[in-house]
């Protein structure tokens, strides 16, 4: 997606996409909840957002229907473990 990111405690951290998260939970389009110690993000208005992702140009919705049905479906541990599989230099920071 073009943002910069390095490993840590749990895994690849982006400070842009965090950035980008907590604006969007202040303009109101987000909900963040926390769950122990991590943060988990929820879209509050899905027909606007549906609407938006509409506009998308067809190869970036083509790539983001392939990562939701790619990703959908696995929980954080399950995750975790395709990162370090495909990144196995960047788990070694990674608490497991």
């Amino acid at each position: 997606i073009g943002c910069d990111w390095e490993p840590y405690t749990y895994g690849p951290y982006s400070r842009e996409i965090e950035l980008a998260l907590e604006e969007l939970v202040e303009k109101g389009e987000l909900e963040l909840r926390i769950k122990g110690t991590a943060k988990v993000y929820r879209l509050k208005d899905i027909e606007y957002t549906s609407k938006l992702a509409e506009a998308l140009p067809k190869p970036i919705k083509e790539l983001l229907a392939e990562v939701i049905e790619d990703f959908s479906k696995m929980g954080t541990k399950e995750i975790k473990e395709y990162v370090y599989a495909a990144y196995p230099k960047y788990a070694v920071k990674a608490a497991r």
